[in-house]
């Protein structure tokens, strides 16, 4: 049987049931993971130009000024629901977006070693059918399942140059696999027929480096900049009838801001742009299916407030949204979009005058995602989902 089977199936619509990260994931490379912390999926933001604690592998320059060595973890399961033509089906699943060590070297030089989400690529999905073998039409199951994605793996720097002006590098690798499989079986046959499977893999690697600065006119407002360059995505074949591909990898600008405007208040926005070529060469590796990716964008803004606290404690409510595209879809195909409205608050468990000890972040998010209407699925595809962030860094004295 031949490999484009396994991706044309899903696009004909023949899909009964599903279980993995997203339907989205079938087209190209996946679906985009930001490299976020719960703070920054609360505000609706990229994770980019944040006053205070800022997690995220965006911008390398919001490291400088973290006083004290620590680590940073995010745990986000998520669940959704996919409608495809007259059928639904459920997803879900739980990634770890975002995992930082901090070392300060000085009290102007942070580095920092993390991993990071990029792309994800993991769907499943049962399709039913006939087949006319010899005399005899007998029923199928197929069982198609595509299971992995792409990281980044990245050291990273920040330096204060001045009390107002902060600039960081990184640079890193992206890296990753996938394994396909496709299993058939013969239910309810009449005829002795035994199940099969094929299975392929493939393992990813490209480099990327991304220089950022900071910049705070004063202490109530940051300004935050990133902009990352990569280099050819490979993917190269490990098992089965897997053939080696290339990828050309975006260029990646990320911007953001906030500011306090009332003495408990803080407004962010924040806003990114991957410059994904137009051409129709972006299909999943094994695959025959011609996919364009896009240049993609998104935008957010939130609101956060640090009226909740006690004399000890205090727990910022934080308010969000986003909106934006997703890169990849057929020639002919509706790109599709995303829209998030987040939530979410922080617990400030411990402390000092020198910085933090302990911090914990909770972001909650209601989304849906539309697009890739055209030929093979005249309606698209409607994705609700929920998705939930949640943060702990911990730091020495």
């Amino acid at each position: 049987m031949k490999r484009s089977f396994m991706v044309l199936a899903l696009l004909a619509g023949f899909v009964t049931t599903a279980e993995a990260q997203s339907l989205f994931s079938t087209r190209g490379l996946g679906t985009p993971v930001d490299p976020v912390d719960a703070r920054a999926r609360a505000l609706g933001n990229s994770g980019i130009g944040l006053l205070g604690l800022n997690g995220s592998l965006v911008n390398p320059a919001e490291l400088a000024g973290i006083p004290r060595r620590g680590v940073s973890a995010t745990l986000q399961p998520f669940w959704g629901n996919d409608q495809v033509d007259d059928l639904d089906a459920n997803v879900s699943g739980t990634r770890f977006p975002v995992i930082q060590i901090i070392y300060p070297m000085s009290e102007r030089l942070v580095l920092g070693l993390g991993y990071g989400a990029f792309l994800d690529q993991s769907w499943a999905a049962t399709t039913g059918g006939t087949e006319v073998i010899g005399a005899d039409t007998v029923a199928v199951s197929d069982v198609l399942r595509n299971t992995g994605g792409i990281g980044q793996l990245r050291l990273s720097a920040g330096y204060t140059l001045s009390s107002k002006i902060a600039l960081g590098a990184a640079a890193g690798l992206y890296t990753g696999n996938i394994d396909r499989s496709l299993t058939r079986t013969f239910p309810d046959s009449g005829i002795a027929l035994d199940p099969f499977s094929t299975r392929s893999r493939w393992d990813y690697t490209a480099p990327f480096v991304t220089v950022g600065t900071r910049i705070d006119p004063n202490p109530r407002v940051r300004f935050g900049a990133a902009l990352t360059v990569s280099g050819n995505l490979d993917a190269n074949g490990r098992e089965g009838p897997a053939e080696d591909v290339s990828y050309e990898l975006p260029l990646r600008a990320s911007a953001g801001m906030s500011a306090i405007v009332a003495p408990r208040l803080m407004v962010a926005a924040s806003g990114n742009w991957s410059g994904w070529s137009g051409d129709p060469d972006f299909a999943a590796p094994g695959t025959l299916v011609g996919t364009v990716a896009g240049s993609s964008w998104d935008v957010g803004v939130g609101l956060e407030s640090q009226s909740l606290r006690t004399p000890s404690r205090i727990f910022p409510l934080r308010l969000g949204f986003r909106y934006g595209q997703l890169p990849f879809h057929e020639v002919g195909e509706e790109q599709p979009k995303e829209w998030v409205v987040s939530g979410g608050i922080g617990f400030h468990l411990a402390g000092d005058d020198f910085g933090p000890l302990a911090v914990a972040d909770l972001g909650i998010e209601r989304g849906s995602r539309t697009g890739l209407g055209g030929t093979l699925l005249s309606s698209g595809i409607d994705e609700t989902f929920w998705r939930v962030s949640a943060t702990i860094s911990l730091f020495g004295r």
